[in-house]
């Protein structure tokens, strides 16, 4: 019988809605592609049959424990659907938290978001594929996804396997950010993939001209990955803690590591989220509240970069670096240098062209 249980039950697992006997008699042509020229009657017992089978054999537990059977009274006729479990797969809300987070990072173009929402609205119940489609259609159209087309998926995974595989690899790269810069060949020891303020990143150690470093590059910007013969070797003690190293990263740019001193005006609850490993000196009550909140004098250890000197810029009204002095002064230099960019009636533009000169 061309196995029309197995059949139906992948129909019904797939599809978007509960559908009554009649209407399943109607799709038969989508479900199967051979009998087409049985007669209704005939089409009604088999897929009779066929929901009897899959009743049975859902019914046992460890099928019970992977698909949910439906079969619910709608008027004088029955629907049916089939569902993964819940609590074995992904659920209701999480697919719909987990749709809400992707779309909101901006991770993925979107060809690449929309095929991951669509498994996964897979997996949620029927009834529930609705609320999914609507929060996302509610929301975001084209213009809400990253405007890269390449397919990040593929060689992300690609990379994991050199990491866990401990292999060298050799790509040609480009950075453009620095305008006018030339395509380079790397090769490095891939130590660690992660997701960082809109796109993703790989972090690697480099041997080269006898200095060893470590270096981010961006993925979508690496080309012709390939792997090679190992020459770098890292292990024991000098291998990095990618969980102690990634929170002191601001946008994967690298940087030296300093201790930073600073005070914050506002909500502290920000910092901490923004650095787990922060550390509070004191509150101190007494000075001036900018924002109703009292002053938090705190600590953290960072990797002092471009991403981390844009992030401070940024909360320049409610956060006041203290020490380091250098690190003082190179902000300084910056904030002067933005406000020349804006300059009141009648005095003249002066735009420095040489920012990290001041670093």
């Amino acid at each position: 019988m061309e196995n029309r249980p197995l059949r139906l039950f992948h129909y019904l697992l797939t599809n978007a809605q509960a559908l009554t006997t009649e209407e399943l008699i109607q799709k038969w042509d989508k479900i199967f592609d051979f009998d087409h020229n049985m007669q209704v009657s005939a089409k009604k017992r088999a897929i009779q049959r066929g929901l009897k089978s899959i009743e049975d054999a859902l019914s046992d537990p460890r099928m019970k424990e992977l698909f949910t059977y439906h079969k619910e009274r709608s008027g004088k006729v029955y629907e049916y659907s089939i569902d993964y479990n819940g609590e074995t797969f992904i659920n209701n809300q999480e697919a719909l938290v987990l749709t809400k987070i992707l779309l909101a990072s901006r991770a993925l173009n979107d060809q690449e978001a929309t095929t991951i929402i669509n498994k996964w609205q897979n997996m949620i119940s029927t009834k529930a594929r609705k609320t999914i489609k609507s929060a996302v259609n509610e929301n975001f159209d084209n213009e809400s996804y990253i405007i890269d087309s390449n397919d990040r998926e593929e060689t992300i995974w690609e990379l994991e396997e050199y990491i866990q595989s401990r292999s060298n690899i050799s790509f040609n790269y480009r950075n453009l950010e620095v305008s006018g810069r030339s395509e380079v060949n790397e090769e490095i020891l891939p130590l660690h993939v992660f997701f960082d303020n809109y796109y993703f990143f790989l972090k690697g150690y480099k041997f080269e001209n006898n200095r060893s470093q470590f270096k981010t590059y961006r993925i979508d910007w690496m080309k012709d990955i390939i792997k090679v013969k190992s020459k770098i070797k890292l292990i024991g003690q000098n291998m990095p803690q990618n969980s102690k190293e990634d929170p002191k990263s601001l946008f994967a740019y690298d940087g030296e590591e300093k201790s930073l001193e600073f005070e914050y005006y506002g909500f502290p609850d920000y910092i901490y989220d923004k650095f787990p490993q922060v550390e509070l000196e004191k509150v101190e009550p007494d000075k001036p509240k900018k924002f109703g909140f009292p002053v938090h004098k705190m600590r953290v250890k960072i990797h002092y970069s471009d991403g981390v000197k844009m992030w401070l810029l940024s909360q320049a009204t409610v956060l006041k670096v203290l020490s380091p002095p250098e690190v003082v002064e190179d902000l300084r230099n910056l904030l002067e240098d933005g406000l020349k960019m804006y300059p009141r009636k009648g005095e003249k533009n002066e735009i420095s062209t040489d920012l990290d000169s001041k670093a």
